[in-house]
This record gives structure tokens, C-alpha cells and sequence, in this order.
């Protein structure tokens, strides 16, 4: 569609994500099967206006009376600053797109919970890309590129450690597994565990039962948890490079079950890679009482990311009532989440678990 001289808003509207089994060795040559949580999501809206202006939940409004003062706001940011995660992607959008973006505001709310782990920064980011490029009719890129460019803006931008997996599903809207242990070009400039990846989306085999839970208090940025694990990795740590091989057989799996239908081995994916995660980082105890009540229900469970959140598979309605009594007992807000059965995706055959 061409929005040139358009007064019609762009909404554009990104889920939250939780990962399900392999997570968190997306940045460490591994790989992650996960999901978007439909219970959660940012929205971002994108009007034409006199001046361009910028507001979001937290930080209220901003103005700039030209173009050259809102791109020179993006330029030192740090990832605290008031609307910081909007200023530098429209700052990056601009430096690599060359785009004439005309005025405008751009509204951003977000119900995803902050920093408990379901990629509430990243669907944010995903959600202004994807309304500048219409607004702009510049050419919205892959799958790939986008998340890729979504990425670059949180680490290159504003210094967050982070991964490719919460974009390339958050860009797919669907459970997608992801790899990132294929062979590099020659030449290439990406150090190890930096692949972008690859991505297949997968449709359920079943009607699985999943919850999503998480307390407000206990919340942790997922860079404080990925900064010392990037250290240990770069520095030769055996315990976290064979757990991260670990990871990514447990990913296949996952896939593989929840392609076929296996609530079983599903949930025997995700308890492993939360028991390996608990191998190789100091757990915050409260997030552990999470995964340990609605594991003591009879429901498998692991970390939906690096924030303390967790999401529950349950293999019963009376295990999942259980799991979830449980966990609001502990005073967490539990979350059903839906999977698209008939997502529409192609035909795709998940490959055998690594034997390394």
C-alpha cells in the first residue's frame, strides 16, 4: 500500500515470546524452539502529524521540530534512557534505509511484563521497523533481515547482550525452531555463536496446554544474566560449552515432539534445558519456587527467557488447574497461552537430534 499523503494510522501489533527448550544457547552456536504468547503484545501506532513526536507507557511524550534533531537523538543512547528503544530504531532505520520519513508521531503500548524474560524490548523494536518501512513504502525485508535488524538495534545501538531468537519468532508470529550452528561464508565477520540463524516454523501435533507465569517483583534484565554467561563461554568454561550442546539437541527434540504431538517429550525437553540451565547460572530462588510448584502439580516447566518468567506445559486439565493454583498461590499472574493450530505454514520435516 502507498502511505504517501495517507492520514491513515499504521498499527502495527507484535506478541510477546517464550522459548520452550534449548534457550538460552541461541547466542552460543546452539539452538531454541519457541513460541509467541498471545496473551501479551506491543502496539505501535504510526500517524502523520505537524512536528514528529514519540510516547510510549513509561516515559510520556517527546517532540522535535525537525528530522535532523530526531535522528541525533537516537545517537547516545543508553538502553535506560527515556524512549530509548524508539529513538534508536528509527535512528538505525534511517542510517540504513536512506528513507525520506516525513512527520510524524508514533505511540507505542506495550502490555508485556518488563524484564521477566518475554521480549517485551525486541517487540517493540519489531513493531516501529515494521511501521517505518510502510510509512516510508520502503521495502519490508525477510524474515531474516528483520529480525537481524531488530537485533543490531538493541546491541549495536543501545549495548544490549542479546540473541537472535526473540526476534526471528516475534518476525514469524508463530512457534519456530531456530539453529544457529550452520556452516559461516568465508570471510565472514561473525565471531562464534553470532550466526543469525536459520528458522522453520512448525505447527502443533496436539492441542497442548501451556501457561505462562511471572511475578512483578522478581524481575531481572535478561543482559545482566547474558553478560556473564558471554564471559564464561568466551573464557573456555567447559560446564556452560557443553551444556550449550546440550541445548540444542534438547531444541530438535522439543521441535520434533511438538510437531508430532508428543506432550511427553515435549516436556521432558523443557525440564532438561531448564535442569541445565540451573547447571551453569546462580538461579534467583524466587524463580525457582515458580518452576518447582508446577513441576510438584505434575507439569513440565523452564525459564521462557532470562527475566525470571516461566512457561508451564501441562498434560491434563486437572494437572494444568493444578500447576496454575500453585503458582497464584505464590502470588504470580498465570496466563493461558493459545497456539494457532492452522498457522498456514509450509511442510517441514524437523531433523534428527545431533548425535555430538
Amino acid at each position: 500500500m502507498d502511505h504517501a499523503g495517507d492520514d491513515t494510522p499504521i498499527v502495527e501489533q507484535v506478541q510477546a515470546r517464550a522459548a520452550l527448550a534449548g534457550n538460552p544457547s541461541d547466542g552460543y552456536a546452539g539452538a531454541v524452539f519457541a513460541m509467541p504468547v498471545d496473551a501479551y503484545g506491543a502496539t505501535v501506532t504510526l500517524r502523520r502529524a505537524a512536528q514528529f513526536s514519540i510516547s510510549d507507557d513509561l516515559s510520556g511524550n517527546q517532540t522535535f521540530a525537525r528530522l535532523d534533531g530526531f535522528r541525533a537523538a537516537g545517537l547516545r543512547l543508553h538502553a535506560d534512557d527515556p524512549h530509548a528503544l524508539i529513538l534508536a530504531t528509527v535512528a538505525h532505520f534511517l542510517q540504513t534505509t536512506n528513507a525520506k520519513l516525513q512527520p510524524c508521531a508514533i505511540e507505542v503500548s506495550s502490555s508485556i511484563p518488563v524484564s521477566v524474560g518475554l521480549a517485551g524490548s525486541s517487540a517493540i523494536v519489531i513493531g516501529v521497523l515494521r511501521a517505518l518501512h510502510t510509512s516510508t513504502n520502503h521495502p519490508l525485508p525477510d524474515s531474516l533481515a528483520l529480525a537481524s535488524m531488530a537485533l543490531d538495534v538493541e546491541t549495536q545501538w543501545l549495548g544490549i547482550t542479546a540473541g537472535m531468537q526473540d526476534r526471528l519468532v516475534q518476525v514469524h508470529g508463530q512457534p519456530v525452531l531456530m539453529r544457529f550452528d550452520g556452516p559461516r561464508d568465508a570471510g565472514s565477520e561473525s565471531a562464534p555463536g553470532e550466526d543469525r540463524g536459520s528458522a522453520a516454523g512448525l505447527a502443533p501435533g496436539a492441542d497442548f496446554r501451556f501457561l505462562v507465569a511471572h511475578r512483578h517483583e522478581w524481575s531481572e534484565p535478561s543482559q545482566v544474566v547474558h553478560g556473564n554467561l558471554r564471559r564464561r563461554f568466551d573464557a573456555g568454561d567447559q560446564i556452560v560449552r557443553a551444556a550449550m550442546r546440550q541445548l540444542l539437541t534438547h531444541a530438535i527434540s522439543a521441535g520434533n515432539a511438538f510437531a508430532a504431538g508428543d506432550a511427553e517429550l515435549l516436556g521432558q525437553s523443557m525440564d532438561a534445558t531448564h535442569d541445565l540451565r540451573a547447571s551453569m547460572i546462580d538461579l534467583v530462588p524466587d524463580h525457582l519456587e515458580m518452576v518447582e510448584a508446577a513441576r510438584s502439580a505434575g507439569a513440565s516447566a523452564n525459564y521462557t527467557g532470562s527475566g525470571g518468567a516461566i512457561v508451564v506445559l501441562s498434560s491434563s486439565d486437572k494437572i494444568e488447574s493444578a500447576a496454575r493454583q500453585s503458582l497464584k498461590r505464590l502470588g504470580c499472574e498465570v496466563v493461558s497461552v493459545g497456539v494457532d493450530p492452522n498457522p498456514g505454514l509450509s511442510t517441514w520435516s524437523p531433523p534428527a537430534p545431533s548425535s555430538d
